[in-house]
């Protein structure tokens, strides 16, 4: 990914009614390319799939860059049972 990209970091668990700061950190940076890594996340919440589903569309429509990246295989093999594709929620595995 390009330079300037604002990365957040996911906590291990992702509670979107408590403050994670996730939605603070997207609000800070609505207008610039954000990727999302879920590198420490060892759960995937629903809640949390729609809620980025939602985010990356909102992102997309403006025409801004929007991932979520570093996702490791249990929780990717979730997402692709789940269906969510990366034309819904653009993520990549992680290395």
């Amino acid at each position: 990914m390009s330079v300037g990209w604002k990365t957040f970091v996911l906590p291990e668990r992702v509670d979107l009614v408590a403050d994670s700061g996730l939605q603070g950190f997207l609000l800070a940076h609505h207008a610039e390319p954000v990727r999302v890594s879920a590198a420490r996340l060892k759960r995937v919440d629903s809640l949390l799939v729609q809620y980025l589903m939602a985010v990356a569309r909102d992102w997309a429509t403006r025409g801004v860059g929007f991932a979520v990246t570093d996702v490791a295989a249990p929780q990717a093999d979730i997402l692709k049972l789940i269906g969510v594709t990366p034309d819904l929620l653009p993520w990549a595995e992680a290395a």
